[in-house]
């Protein structure tokens, strides 16, 4: 999906629950002109990530909330006398063309995920002799010692 007619630069996405990975594909400075008209109509708060040495794919972190608020950002400053119902009729158009253009861009498996042991989950009593708490008169002991020494 194109968003803006004069760049030369496709849209797609991958659904990743609550947040989507938005892909941009096109020229070096296609791409970036495009993301800083996404970043500028607060489709994304995130930074812009190469994915090839050509620097002609790229991604960044979006949520569907987000991007329907682009596309009404968009139509509102193209037609600044629209109405609240054509802005959101315009802007549910265009999520839809662009759920159209989604793919599968990161895949998760097993393997990425790290398992850790969790051990035995226990509390145990405090000391009774309590070692743990002697910094605290320590600390009370020092303070006096030199509020004693400041007063001669």
């Amino acid at each position: 999906m194109k968003i803006y007619e004069s760049l030369s630069v496709e849209l797609a996405y991958q659904n990743l629950g609550s947040t989507w990975l938005m892909i941009l594909r096109g020229t070096k400075n296609d791409i970036e002109l495009t993301f800083n008209g996404l970043y500028n109509l607060r489709a994304t708060d995130g930074s812009l990530t190469y994915q090839n040495e050509a620097k002609t794919m790229a991604t960044f972190w979006s949520s569907k909330e987000k991007m329907k608020r682009f596309f009404q950002n968009k139509y509102s400053f193209a037609n600044g006398n629209a109405q609240k119902v054509e802005i959101d009729l315009f802007s549910n158009q265009k999520l839809e063309q662009l759920k159209q253009n989604q793919e599968i861009f990161k895949t998760f498996t097993s393997n990425n995920i790290c398992s850790y042991g969790k051990g035995i989950i226990n509390a145990e009593r405090p000391d009774d002799d309590f070692r743990d708490a002697t910094w605290k008169f320590q600390t009370n002991v020092k303070t006096e010692k030199v509020e004693e020494s400041v007063e001669e």
